[in-house]
Parts: structure tokens; sequence; C-alpha cells
């Protein structure tokens, strides 16, 4: 799969993310720096609409939700991220992995908040983007493995337009 502009738009998101984390020293929520990253997305991928970038963000926080869920450890580290994602991390960028992480406490913190809205396991669709790891198609349970953040496919297998992260 070829990185196409909703793909590079999902990773400069992480990125810019990332880099707000690192230097919040107001301790804003992450929907705050999920909301200033959409923004700057925005100014920088001009090719894309405002419902693109908006589209992107909410892949973006969904697997960080996703993520926060998941993780059993109050803090995330290397090797909750290598089940999430359910293969090495070092086949994951040093970039990809410190964003996750870094944004994934900011999104425990929020989803103690949200717990029940956290609860629901979410249904992973083709044509949306989504981190590296493996996604499991509800009809054929065939495993779809994405290396690097990437549009999900149709499953190869039979068709089926739905996945869940398992």
């Amino acid at each position: 799969m070829s990185e196409n502009r909703l793909v590079r738009a999902y990773n400069a998101i992480l990125h810019f993310i990332h880099e707000t984390l690192r230097h919040d020293t107001d301790k804003k929520t992450l929907s705050q720096h999920l909301d200033a990253a959409q923004t700057r997305a925005g100014e920088e991928f001009t090719e894309l609409t405002p419902d693109e970038i908006q589209r992107v963000a909410g892949y973006v926080e969904r697997d960080l939700h996703d993520l926060a869920r998941t993780s059993s450890t109050e803090t995330a580290d290397a090797e909750t991220l290598a089940a999430w994602f359910k293969f090495d991390v070092e086949q994951i960028e040093n970039f990809a992995i410190e964003a996750f992480l870094s944004a994934a406490d900011q999104t425990r913190v929020e989803l103690a908040r949200l717990e029940q809205i956290a609860q629901a396991i979410p249904i992973y669709h083709s044509g949306e983007v989504t981190a590296p790891g493996v996604l499991r198609c509800e009809t054929c349970d065939y495993e779809l493995v994405l290396t690097t953040a990437s549009e999900i496919p149709p499953c190869p297998q039979c068709g089926a337009r739905n996945f869940l992260r398992d």
C-alpha cells in the first residue's frame, strides 16, 4: 500500500500531537492537542478539505483511545505498544513509538473521564486510515497486517469492509 495524502496527514497529526505534548507546560487535554494538530494539518495540507482533515484527526483519536483502552498498565511502554500493534516494535519508526506512547498517556487520563465511551470496541472500516498493527476481518477472521500507518483496504480474502483490532 503506498502512502497517500490521508496517510501523510495521519502521520503529521500524530507528529504534531507528539511535539505539543513534549512541550506542554499548560497541561492541556488531548482534545486540545488534537484540535491544535488538526488546525496545523489543515494549514500544511492545503490539498485536503477541512472534512478530510477532520476525518483523519478522528482516525488518530480513535487509535489513541483504542491503545489507551487496551493498555493494562498506568503508563504505556514499548511492550504495551508491541502487544497493541501485534508485531515487533523495532519495525516501527522511533518517532511513531514516542508519539503513540506520549499521546496514549494523555489519552488514558481522558479515558478515565470517558470510561463508558472507551469501553466500546471500535470497528475499523476500509477506506479509513489507521496506525500500524493487525486488524481482523469481522466476516472471515483474516488478519490484515499493516506495518505503517495505512489506508485500510477491503479484506483481501473475502472483500468485507469491517475489521477489529485484537
